[in-house]
């Protein structure tokens, strides 16, 4: 508790040093210099303090708190604005809670680690608790982050999901495309990024994709492999939202390649991914897939038959499935 309040009356002193009332213009530049200078000597107080603590402690860290102690980083990665955004989301949903990963100050006073989740906090507005970590040796900054990133796979791993990794991926693209972000998986900027709880938390609640998942299994097994097993389960999901019996016919047909009519929509779709598995110069992007996978599935719904399958981004909108 005390140190929550040390920490807290920091940046209370900061926010109050501000001017307050209008002075004349000499007089106010001798104030704000006086100002400054009453800030800094703050920080040298609190940096001092800082480097004084040894140990962990859990800390209400508050939107004042986080700004004082972001004015003590000068060690770490470049900001991300998105991704504070994203940490920021996260605590809105209340998806945020303590799970051993520590705000990490060094020996010397630098903040160390933990500059994306103080900006978060300052985001949310609100204060939030985190383990935080004092008297780590300086040196220590370049071992950080390390280790492998845990992903969405190996939480549904961890959670017994079986196929784990085709999961994920499944459910990305589902969640991706219902959305409208055509292109996320191709790093489209300014996407919303999903986090491992959102995937784990959609399988948890979609219990009926799990048939899709299997599905997409088999026919990513007998159709030579044209599309991963997560993207047949993917698009079976989502044709299946529209018409479950045209999704098992339109998909099956893909994967065995067997009995179509040149004209049919679906063997112009197996000839196309079968080129750009084949042929580098006719590699299609994520999006461009996505494009013409759903204009096949459209113009079979219509009983169209057509000469040709392509996409055009420069000239039309990407398609929704019908």
């Amino acid at each position: 508790m005390t140190n929550t309040i040390l920490f807290y009356t920091f940046g209370l002193l900061i926010k109050k040093a501000a001017p307050v009332k209008k002075i004349r213009p000499r007089k106010s530049i001798i104030m704000n210099t006086m100002i400054s200078e009453k800030i800094d000597l703050l920080k040298i107080h609190f940096k001092n303090y800082v480097q004084s603590l040894f140990g962990t402690f859990t800390i209400l860290v508050t939107p004042d708190i986080a700004k004082s102690w972001l004015g003590m980083n000068n060690k770490n990665r470049p900001m991300s604005d998105s991704h504070a955004s994203d940490l920021a989301s996260r605590m809105a949903k209340g998806e945020w809670m303590l799970n051993g990963q520590g705000i990490l100050f060094s020996n010397s006073g630098v903040l160390l680690d933990g500059q994306h989740r103080l900006s978060a906090v300052i985001k949310f507005g609100k204060p939030i608790y985190f383990d935080v970590k004092f008297g780590v040796c300086d040196s220590a900054f370049n071992t950080l982050d390390d280790g492998k990133k845990r992903s969405a796979a190996d939480v549904l791993s961890i959670n017994n999901v079986p196929n784990a990794t085709n999961t994920a991926a499944a459910i990305k693209k589902i969640i991706y495309l219902k959305r409208g972000q055509t292109q996320t998986e191709g790093g489209q900027t300014g996407a919303k990024v999903l986090s491992n709880l959102d995937i784990y938390n959609w399988y948890i609640s979609h219990p009926q994709m799990r048939d899709s998942f299997l599905l997409g299994i088999k026919w990513y097994d007998i159709s030579g492999k044209i599309l991963t097993a997560s993207e047949f389960s993917a698009f079976h999901y989502l044709m299946s939202e529209i018409d479950e019996a045209d999704a098992n016919e339109f998909l099956s047909r893909l994967a065995l390649g067997s009995n179509l009519d040149s004209s049919s929509p679906i063997f112009r779709l197996r000839t196309v991914l079968i080129q750009s598995k084949m042929n580098k110069t006719k590699r299609l992007k994520n999006f461009a897939q996505n494009a013409i996978i759903i204009k096949s599935w459209n113009y079979f719904r219509a009983g169209r038959k057509i000469k040709q399958l392509k996409f055009d981004p420069e000239r039309e909108d990407f398609p929704v499935l019908k």
